[in-house]
């Protein structure tokens, strides 16, 4: 199935998405499921690393758990960070705003692959010590992400 928006995707797949409309811009696929009963949000995270690092057309996609804050200071600065200090912190809030803070490790189990790079210029394959794997179609990035890192 071809996807063209993340929001429809998440939305499709039980998970929240935060980002561009763009996934080559960059984005954030979470479940909430478990924040409230275990402290912790999965999701698959896009960074445009032609902005983050120079890397024209790189993409890393990587999994990662997003930890929620364990006191309320940090529950505050985490908010701080993002600017959300006076508003309700709603679960989605506070998993954007704890990922802003730091606060997520890389998964680690027996899933598959937990972080790949790929880009969207054929012409461009390294850059600076980061490698892509494997040439997606910018066009065809959302779903790329959909079958193999959202399944």
């Amino acid at each position: 199935m071809k996807h063209n928006d993340p929001y429809k995707l998440a939305q499709e797949n039980g998970l929240q998405y935060s980002g561009d409309i763009n996934l080559e811009y960059g984005g954030l696929f979470f479940a909430t499921v478990d924040w409230q009963a275990y402290g912790y949000a999965d999701a698959v995270r896009i960074t445009d690393l032609d902005s983050a690092t120079g890397f024209h057309g790189g993409v890393l996609i990587e999994r990662i758990a997003i930890l929620a804050p364990d006191t309320p200071e940090k529950l505050k600065s985490c908010l701080s960070v993002i600017g959300a200090g006076n508003e309700e912190p709603t679960p989605e809030l506070v998993i954007e705003a704890a990922l802003a803070y730091g606060l997520y490790d890389p998964v680690s189990d027996f899933t598959g692959p937990h972080s790949e790079i790929v880009t969207t210029d054929p012409e461009n394959w390294e850059y600076d010590g980061w490698k892509a794997g494997k040439h997606i179609e910018a066009g065809d990035l959302l779903g790329y992400v959909a079958s193999e890192w959202l399944k």
